[in-house]
């Protein structure tokens, strides 16, 4: 039986030569091993790869090195990239290999220990700095909500329409701003005398005292006396009307009129304490310039002497009270004597009213 073994191995080599000559990877391995004989445990199952042998160590290639008719463990691709678990940090996720890009994920992408630079929460919102627009805001995220603040809180690149603070008050008009162009109005502020609803809290109505009715651009609260006359403001011109034009805490003294002879000093009421002192008054022979012409008694000559002075009253022919120029008198003692007469028929109205 012997013989017949080694005549089959003399044989083969024979054919093919000494196994020495068959290693083409040169690892010292030929494809039949030394005993020459194919398909047992010494023969190299890969005599194109120096790496691969029987004995061989495993190394992270795919391939059966050392020959015992499987891969290393660790030589599968369970999610498909391309890249063995050897090689790969996460063999279950296809985008997580050596040297992939980084993705805004949160996992290590190109297995290089870290995290991308963005791939960070720093305001635990559960969004990642390079999936949101303001990682230093928890109200800020693409899941929020949009609240009141000037933010664009959604993210969706945009800060909506009233949350703007054109006048710089800290106020928006979804704040309830009632004019985010001027700073001194929104809720809360002071109510200054400008004719607007300063803090919001009337619905664009202002107290009566800001109004402005007759347009002179003057209201009740800046000290306007009268806001039905355009005529009557605070720096008015005084005129002579007897209203305080301007506001200045009455009339001015000309236009009084003490004697409420109808005229004012500022008319021309040369003597504002004698009823019969006037422009256009009938100038009486009283000693008094009657119709504020600057005159005093024109007119009342004497009779029959050559001055102008007021001596007729003792004259019997101004018995009248009427001087020769028509002038009117008032004579000494004329009072006097009217009722010396009318006493006496006074007497006897009364005698007659009690006769039976």
């Amino acid at each position: 039986m012997r013989w017949l073994t080694a005549c089959a191995a003399f044989a083969l080599l024979a054919i093919h030569g000494p196994a020495s000559a068959q290693d083409n990877d040169g690892d010292g391995y030929p494809p039949w091993g030394d005993d020459g004989i194919p398909h047992n445990e010494d023969d190299d199952c890969n005599d194109n790869n120096q790496h691969v042998y029987p004995g061989a160590p495993e190394v992270c290639d795919g391939m059966d090195n050392d020959c015992d008719g499987f891969p290393g463990p660790l030589e599968v691709d369970n999610d498909g990239d391309g890249h063995l678990a050897c090689e790969d940090c996460n063999d279950y996720e296809a985008d997580i290999y050596f040297q992939a890009p980084e993705l805004c994920d949160g996992l290590d992408n190109n297995c290089d220990g870290d995290l991308g630079e963005y791939e960070v929460d720093a305001d635990g919102d559960g969004y990642l700095e390079c999936e949101e627009c303001d990682d230093g805001d928890a109200l800020s995220n693409p899941g929020a909500f949009e609240s009141c603040d000037g933010y664009d809180n959604d993210c969706d690149g945009m800060v909506p329409q009233g949350e703007d603070d054109n006048d710089g008050d800290g106020y928006r008009l979804c704040d309830g701003d009632c004019d985010d162009y001027d700073p001194n109005t929104y809720p809360g502020a002071l109510e200054i005398c400008d004719g607007i609803d300063n803090d919001c809290a009337d619905d664009g109505h202002v107290d009566e005292d800001e109004w402005d009715v007759d347009g002179d651009t003057y209201r009740p609260c800046s000290g306007d006396c009268n806001d039905y006359s355009s005529l009557v403001h605070p720096n008015a011109v005084e005129l002579c009307d007897g209203v305080d034009t301007d506001c200045a805490h009455g009339p001015s003294p000309l236009e009084d009129d003490e004697d409420e002879d109808g005229f004012m000093i500022c008319e021309g009421d040369c003597n504002d304490d004698n009823v019969e002192s006037y422009p256009g008054m009938v100038e009486l022979c009283d000693g008094t310039d009657n119709n504020c012409d600057g005159d005093v008694d024109e007119g009342c000559d004497d009779v029959g002497d050559d001055d102008m002075a007021d001596d007729d009253a003792s004259n019997p022919q101004m018995a009248g009270g009427v001087n020769h120029a028509g002038c009117a008198v008032r004579l000494p003692g004329s009072a006097a004597a009217e009722a010396a007469l009318l006493l006496p028929l006074l007497f006897v109205a009364a005698w007659r009213r009690r006769a039976p």
